[in-house]
C-alpha cells in the first residue's frame, strides 16, 4: 500500500472517531454532574442541552413547583429556570460545540471524498480538508476551556463544590485532540501533494544533465590522409 494512501485512510479514521466523540459529547447530559458525598442532591447532572433535579424548588418561583427529572433547556417545563440556566457563557459553549460539530461533519465529508480518488489528483482538496479539520478543533478547545472556566461558577448550578465534570466533557477533549490529529495529517499530506505537483521533473533532469560531469568524452573519428608518399592519421571529435 502506498504510503499517501496509507495517511488517508488513518485521515479517514481520525475524522469518523472526532465527529462521532463530538456528536456524542453534543447530546449527552454528562458535562457537569453531582459527583461528591455531601450537600443537597437536588441536582443531579447537565449538559449543553439538558438538565436534570431530584426534587428541586426555585428559590424565585412563588407556585412551588417541584422539578424532578430531566428537560431540554428550552422547554416550556422550565421556562422559570432558563435565564438562570441557559446564561450567556453557556450560550456562547453552544454556539461553538454546534459550529465544531458542524466542522466536523464537512470535514468527515471531505476526507472520504479525497479516499475516493485516484492518486490524490488534486491537493487543493487535502488542504481544504486539513483547514475544517483545524477549525473544528479550535472550536471545540475554544468550547472546553471556556466550559472548564465558567462551569465552576458558583451562581450557576447549586452546590457548586460538591459536582464535577462529567465524561461527557472529557469525551469533548478527546474530539478535540482527534480532530488536531486528523488536520495535522491532513496538512502534512496536502503540503507534500502540493510541492509534488509544482515540481517540474523534466525541467530538473535537464539541469542536473547541463551540471553534470560524469559524461563521457567524445568518441574519436579516425581518417587517413596520403601526403608525399607518407600517410597521416587524423583524428577528428564529434
Amino acid at each position: 500500500m502506498k504510503r499517501g494512501r496509507l495517511v488517508s485512510l488513518f485521515i479517514l479514521f481520525f475524522a469518523a472517531a472526532a465527529f462521532v466523540t463530538n456528536l456524542i459529547a453534543n447530546c449527552s447530559d454528562r458535562w457537569w454532574v453531582n459527583a461528591r458525598e455531601g450537600g443537597e442532591k437536588t441536582f443531579r447532572r447537565a449538559g449543553l442541552w439538558q438538565v436534570c433535579f431530584d426534587m428541586y424548588r426555585h428559590r424565585f418561583d412563588y407556585y412551588g413547583k417541584i422539578y424532578n427529572g430531566c428537560w431540554w433547556l428550552f422547554s416550556p417545563e422550565i421556562r422559570m429556570l432558563r435565564s438562570w440556566i441557559s446564561n450567556y457563557w453557556l450560550r456562547w459553549v453552544q454556539t461553538l460545540s454546534t459550529l465544531s460539530l458542524i466542522c466536523s461533519l464537512f470535514a468527515l465529508g471531505s476526507s472520504i471524498n479525497v479516499n475516493r480518488q485516484d492518486n490524490f489528483r488534486s491537493a487543493r482538496h487535502v488542504l481544504i480538508q486539513s483547514s475544517l479539520h483545524i477549525v473544528a478543533a479550535l472550536l471545540m478547545f475554544c468550547t472546553v476551556i471556556l466550559f472548564g472556566v465558567d462551569g465552576k461558577r458558583r451562581d450557576w448550578m447549586m452546590n457548586w463544590q460538591f459536582n464535577w465534570f462529567g465524561w461527557s466533557y472529557k469525551l469533548a477533549i478527546v474530539s478535540c485532540i482527534l480532530q488536531f490529529i486528523a488536520g495535522i495529517f491532513s496538512i502534512y499530506q496536502g503540503s507534500n501533494k502540493y510541492l509534488l505537483d509544482m515540481y517540474d521533473f523534466i525541467k530538473e533532469e535537464q539541469k542536473l544533465e547541463k551540471l553534470s560531469t560524469l559524461k563521457f568524452p567524445p568518441l574519436p573519428h579516425t581518417g587517413v590522409v596520403e601526403r608525399n608518399g607518407s600517410k597521416t592519421q587524423l583524428h577528428q571529435y564529434m
